[in-house]
């Protein structure tokens, strides 16, 4: 049960620093989807309150704002940068879409005993796609959103200044991402993150060093960001 209380707290941490800053943002790098964040207004008070507390009348009159708030998720379109993870979300948001049509079938019965059940599931559902959506640390979010620019809008326009002018911005976050502490929950992961993290910085170092060439060929930094990519794929895996 503790991995998702940490999440669900994760989330609401995540909610407070991530929505300000991004607020003018462009909306494809951009993680956190509005409608699973307006999900957490019914799904705090089931299952921190009615849930617990076997609360069964609270927990059928909650149906009418799962159901509100519920059916605009299963329509929702990705933004850029989650959309490589595609696969997952769909996989997630059908969980999600069975454990609420579920709930509202609880609901509308007599049987407390499935529809604590049903609430538990849809609790689960919500989680499936925060852990889809929200970055485990802020660090890695910020690095994601420099290289989703760099690998989806410079590289394929063969930008090279614009993409040199993401290096150093490049460098920094993945050092931040070097010094960044991990979750209580993610401490068994440790060596391996800070592995995977120093590979990360590597491949950054030598798009640096790819960089700072002058009259350079754009093939080259080209490649080195495409093992920037995936080195920061190997490192995202960690989590999972």
């Amino acid at each position: 049960m503790k991995p998702r209380v940490t999440l669900a707290l994760l989330f609401t941490l995540l909610l407070s620093s991530l929505l300000f800053p991004q607020e003018h943002a462009d909306k494809n790098t951009v993680s956190i989807i509005p409608e699973v964040a307006a999900f957490h207004e019914v799904i705090v008070p089931i299952w921190h309150k009615a849930y617990p507390a076997k609360d069964f009348a609270a927990l059928r009159t909650a149906g009418g704002d799962v159901k509100r708030l519920a059916e605009p998720i299963l329509s929702v379109a990705l933004p850029g940068i989650l959309r490589e993870k595609a696969d997952k979300w769909n996989q997630a948001k059908e969980f999600f879409q069975k454990s609420y049509q579920e709930y509202m079938a609880a609901a509308a019965g007599a049987d407390d005993q499935r529809l604590l059940k049903a609430a538990e599931e849809l609790h689960r559902g919500y989680e499936g796609m925060v852990r889809v959506m929200v970055p485990v640390l802020k660090e890695m979010d910020a690095f994601h959103r420099t290289l989703y620019v760099a690998y989806h809008t410079d590289v394929p326009g063969k930008d090279g200044k614009a993409l040199k002018g993401k290096v150093a911005t490049l460098a920094a976050e993945s050092e931040s991402i070097l010094k960044a502490a991990l979750p209580k929950w993610m401490e068994g992961k440790e060596v391996l993150f800070r592995e995977k993290a120093r590979l990360l910085r590597s491949a950054v170092a030598e798009l640096e060093a790819v960089s700072a060439v002058e009259n350079e060929k754009f093939d080259k930094p080209a490649a080195a960001l495409e093992r920037v990519h995936t080195a920061y794929q190997v490192l995202e895996a960690v989590f999972e």
